[in-house]
């Protein structure tokens, strides 16, 4: 046989493959892109001392929708149980935002410490925000919990995951209009955290058949998670580092998953979903919580200002689509 014949019979197996009903056991892959907005944290930073009006917050970065991606792998067995492990990228959010005032009438919010002469009357206070965050999961969706009725199926599903979110804040100042970077008068307070979570979450997925192509589906997911959090500080005046504090402790953190798609299966063994997502992280070190205000703090009181570990929540939300391949 010729090998235009052999690569003409291969061609014709795989898409007489796709084309035909999977029984027993198979394997399938899910890619999905996503594009998430997150929410902006924290609280007032900087007035102006003139009218006592807040002219800086730390959450007046405004954060873009940002792209993201997963892949996840499963298999379903003769005995329809079904064993999923993914990795997922959420994005990388980074944002500045700046405040310039020519009389030199910038200040911070209260006391910072001792020695913050560069913090205040100064020309610039800005801020510039990091956040990444990506996630690794394993879970099973046992036959014994799928049920349908019609055209209505219900899943349920149970399984373990980590997730990862770092942060990085700089809260920097400009004493006076002209300076360039590096000269004294440049300053900055400085936060990065770090969370781990590592934890056990349900999951509960309900699809509705419209026709014989088109579906509807809706996913709820929640868990409970050990995170293992920590936090660095480093407070500088004039170019100076006068502050450093860090903590880390093992927090109880949550995460709440929810999405609505529309589902198309242009052949048996291929789908597309596009839809809506949101998610939310609760117990979680974000990096503009950790700032602090003191009274004319120095020395080892000042470090002990700056070793503190707050959590607080944020969310995302924003469209995603799915590829799903059986084989």
């Amino acid at each position: 046989m010729s090998n235009v014949r052999k690569l003409q019979g291969a061609a014709v197996s795989i898409l007489f493959c796709l084309s035909m009903p999977v029984t027993g056991a198979e394997n399938f892959i899910n890619l999905e892109v996503t594009g998430l907005q997150r929410s902006d944290e924290g609280g007032p930073l900087s007035i102006n001392e003139d009218t006592d009006e807040v002219v800086l917050e730390a959450d007046d970065t405004d954060f873009d929708l940002e792209p993201g991606a997963g892949l996840q792998i499963g298999h379903r067995s003769d005995n329809g149980n079904e064993y999923l492990a993914g990795f997922t990228y959420y994005g990388n959010w980074d944002a500045t935002r700046r405040v310039q005032d020519a009389d030199e009438d910038i200040d911070p919010l209260n006391e910072l410490a001792d020695e913050d002469s560069d913090w205040t009357d100064a020309f610039e206070h800005s801020i510039d925000y990091e956040s990444d965050l990506w996630g690794a999961e394993v879970m099973m969706r046992p036959a014994a919990l799928r049920h349908s009725h019609g055209n209505l199926g219900l899943d349920i599903g149970v399984g373990i995951s980590h997730i990862n979110l770092e942060e990085d804040f700089n809260w920097n100042t400009i004493d006076e209009e002209g300076d360039a970077p590096g000269d004294n008068g440049n300053s900055n307070y400085r936060i990065e955290t770090q969370n781990h979570l590592f934890g056990v979450f349900g999951e509960l997925r309900v699809t509705q058949g419209l026709t014989d192509n088109v579906s509807i589906n809706g996913t709820a997911r929640g868990g409970m998670y050990a995170n293992f959090a920590e936090q660095q500080s480093v407070f500088e005046n004039d170019g100076v580092r006068i502050g450093r504090g860090s903590n880390d402790e093992v927090e109880t953190a949550g995460v709440f998953d929810g999405r609505i798609a529309l589902a198309f299966t242009p052949m048996t063994n291929a789908s597309i979903n596009v839809g809506y997502r949101g998610m939310y992280l609760t117990g979680v070190a974000l990096a503009p919580e950790q700032v602090t205000f003191g009274d004319e703090d120095t020395g080892s009181a000042l470090n002990n200002r700056l070793s503190g570990l707050n959590t607080g929540n944020m969310w995302l939300h924003g469209p995603f689509a799915t590829f799903n391949m059986r084989f």
